[in-house]
């Protein structure tokens, strides 16, 4: 699996460069705030989603950013991973 980032999104491919999933976002001056995840409902519930979120949370550490997220599965990830 590989993650590109492109335009707000960060993309996930499989091995053929395929699009799986992705993870939308917007930055503010002091935040990435996670609007939307999105898995390929074939690939649903093998931690995909979760696997996009450490890698935005690792963009919005690099970037002394606060995490934040507007979308259900966000909020219970940061409220998981304080």
């Amino acid at each position: 699996m590989k993650v590109k980032e492109q335009n707000q999104t960060l993309l996930l491919l499989d091995d053929t460069n395929k699009v799986i999933g992705n993870l939308e976002f917007t930055k503010t001056d002091n935040a990435l705030i996670i609007t939307r995840p999105f898995i390929e409902s074939s690939l649903g519930g093998n931690g995909f989603a979760e696997f996009l979120l450490d890698r935005a949370s690792e963009i919005a550490n690099k970037e002394n950013l606060k995490l934040a997220s507007v979308c259900y599965y966000g909020i219970k990830y940061i409220e998981k991973n304080k």
